[in-house]
């Protein structure tokens, strides 16, 4: 008899696992197969993104109510959408190399946030592709370059000990206009603004920073044209991509084929020109 019932048991045990099998929901096993880097996210439910305290039109800005809208939330926000997570904004660092730390700590998954790639900080974290490409430009004050006698291209006779070139602190730019114009003394900014307005009334002899806010503050600026003559440095690249931390690659990976797809289909160009419209 006993050894009936273990027949009988043998016999209903494949089905028994057939049973187990179908109501287990399908995502608990794709949840199990994800790589660790994207499995934590998925885990929380949300992806942590930093982002830096103060607004730089047209990639992220707040209303009056504390909304938040840009390229870079339109990015994080579909970035989220297809991981199938919410997103929440990290606005703590004060300057753009403050978002690298942050990534590198894990105190956010990821960075993007209007974010120069560059050697140095690719020393701490991963970049994903770049998602939009900027020129370095360079505004520089007309009586300062007359009296100089700088001539319509001035990027060599800026090069002086003489020279006071302004951008924005903890920027990429620093470093780009260090080495660009190594003898200029770099003065660092806590305001973008101020640095431009300083050029444009001639406290100093110029300020530099990207061809996209140059064209929006110009914009903002009508007689700008008057005070300042424009260099738009077309063979000097600033790559804007997104920061990861070091060790997650397999989620850098899937940011490069998402953002392949979004560029390809024109997604990011619309995101662009959107918000640069409504940025001046």
């Amino acid at each position: 008899m006993i050894l009936s019932i273990l027949s009988r048991m043998q016999r209903r045990i494949p089905l028994v696992f057939v049973i187990v099998f179908l109501i287990i929901p399908g995502n608990a096993y794709a949840e199990t197969a994800y790589a660790p880097d994207i499995a934590r996210i998925t885990a929380k439910g949300k992806i942590v993104v930093a982002m830096l305290d103060k607004d730089s039109p047209p990639f992220f800005m707040s209303d009056a109510q504390g909304h938040l809208s840009g390229i870079d939330v339109d990015l994080a926000n579909d970035i989220a959408g297809n991981l199938g997570v919410s997103v929440e904004f990290n606005r703590k660092a004060k300057t753009f190399d403050g978002l690298v730390d942050m990534v590198a700590a894990r105190e956010a998954d990821v960075a993007i946030s209007y974010l120069s790639k560059t050697l140095e900080r690719a020393k701490k974290v991963l970049f994903t592709d770049t998602y939009v490409s900027l020129y370095q430009t360079i505004v520089v004050n007309r009586l300062a370059a007359a009296q100089r006698r700088w001539g319509d291209d001035p990027r060599g006779a800026l090069n002086n000990k003489t020279v006071l070139i302004g951008t924005l602190k903890g920027s990429s730019y620093l470093e780009f206009a260090k080495k660009m114009f190594p003898l200029a003394a770099i003065v660092p900014y806590e305001d973008l603004d101020a640095a431009f307005d300083d050029a444009k009334s001639g406290k100093i002899q110029a300020a530099v920073f990207d061809d996209m806010y140059v064209k929006i503050w110009n914009h903002a600026h009508p007689d700008a044209a008057l005070y300042v003559q424009t260099c738009v440095f077309k063979d000097k690249e600033d790559p804007i991509g997104i920061a990861v931390h070091g060790e997650d690659g397999h989620l850098r990976e899937w940011l490069d084929q998402y953002l392949r797809g979004v560029i390809k289909d024109g997604t990011v160009d619309r995101w662009v020109n959107k918000y640069l419209e409504s940025a001046r």
